[in-house]
């Protein structure tokens, strides 16, 4: 009995591994900008005190952080998970009311947390 239990939860696990695609998918760049704005929005809203929409933000650049002095440590650190990102966000008074101004952000994003 304990042996047919196994067997048919090896097979089980088999068929779900062939079944999920181990490819790596084609990102759209506007998803992806639009997965950053989304995943910042909590910072940029406690930045901005005024209102805002995601729709008028734009991602400006995105530049991997390389800690270290010389070319050879910044190779090894080549794969860190240290970004900076800019982000400008329109401001507006109220939904029927034309954008006011133009409020630029810096957000620092490590595994430890985004800093603004």
């Amino acid at each position: 009995m304990r042996k047919t239990f196994f067997v048919a939860c090896i097979c089980i696990v088999l068929s779900f591994l062939n079944s999920v695609h181990l490819e790596a998918q084609n990102i759209n760049n506007k998803d992806m900008y639009d997965a950053f704005l989304t995943l910042l929005d909590p910072y940029a809203s406690k930045a901005i005190k005024q209102g805002y929409g995601l729709y008028d933000a734009k991602v400006i650049s995105i530049e991997r952080v390389n800690m270290g002095r010389t070319e050879a440590e910044k190779r090894i650190n080549d794969g860190s998970f240290d970004f900076i990102v800019k982000v400008q966000y329109r401001t507006l008074t109220g939904p029927h009311h034309p954008a006011e101004t133009i409020e630029e952000l810096t957000f620092r994003i490590k595994p430890s947390g985004v800093k603004y």
